[in-house]
């Protein structure tokens, strides 16, 4: 029989937060992730705590991709704050200023017994509970599936990635390889952002653009894989979105001629 007593453990919460939170509509997971962070923090009277996502995948008792998925609506609603030291290491907090949530959530309506969407209903969704990966959820709705539908799937912008690849390097991939949503999808649950996808793809272009041997290797393979902390943080070069990558390359080719023998 359980009897929990106050004394071995509790977690403070103002009554004002408590009164924003009987406001906002959370999804269960969402919720069971949200209370999971107050045990992580509040609980050990902290601010913010290291949490690994198979911590919340045990705590919480959800796989991998609801986990995922709760952890980042919950930070695109801005009710959680993620952060990242030197070390990689992602650490969660409650955002305590409940003004700036965004509390409305969408609206998902079921129109048939299998749960499947038309496409009109389906471009207002931007995180479901019903377990589907981002590839599964492709091919369920492969007739019908926009391109803004899968831009906020789980809240991770995989369409403007592709685009501003696809504008820097002026090649033209799509978002139907397995592969390249995996690759954004496992970079996205180690806590990069947009603009970290961005900077990964302007440092490699300014180096491999025009470079016939390295051109080939600028691919959402090569670019999200392993090295993508690496590409990220490589040091930029001085003139980098002052002037075309082209013509840094031509700048680095110059000086490699007028250098001494």
């Amino acid at each position: 029989m359980a009897n929990p007593q106050a004394e071995n453990g509790h977690i403070d919460i103002a009554n004002e937060i408590a009164e924003a939170l009987m406001r906002v509509n959370l999804s269960p997971y969402e919720s069971r992730v949200l209370w999971m962070i107050f045990r992580k923090t509040y609980g050990w009277n902290k601010k913010s705590d290291w949490i690994t996502l198979r911590q919340f995948m045990t705590n919480t008792g959800l796989d991998r991709r609801l986990a995922h998925r709760a952890v980042h609506s919950l930070f695109d609603r801005n009710i959680i704050v993620i952060s990242r030291d030197d070390r990689g290491r992602v650490s969660y907090s409650f955002q305590k200023n409940y003004t700036i949530w965004k509390v409305s959530s969408p609206k998902m309506t079921v129109i048939s017994r299998d749960d499947k969407l038309s496409s009109a209903e389906m471009t207002s969704v931007i995180g479901r509970d019903d377990g589907l990966s981002s590839v599964e959820m492709i091919r369920s709705t492969k007739d019908t599936l926009t391109k803004t539908t899968l831009q906020k799937k789980d809240g991770i912008p995989y369409q403007e990635i592709i685009d501003y690849l696809n504008q820097k390097t002026g090649k033209r991939f799509t978002l139907k390889p397995k592969a390249t949503i995996n690759h954004i999808n496992a970079r996205w649950a180690e806590g990069y952002t947009l603009e970290d996808f961005k900077t990964v793809i302007d440092n490699k272009c300014t180096s491999w653009l025009t470079d016939g041997e390295m051109g080939k290797y600028l691919r959402p393979e090569t670019l999200f894989g392993s090295k993508f902390e690496s590409y990220l943080n490589e040091i930029k070069h001085p003139l980098a979105g002052k002037v075309s990558d082209t013509t840094i390359k031509n700048l680095a080719v110059l000086n490699e001629w007028s250098a001494p023998p």
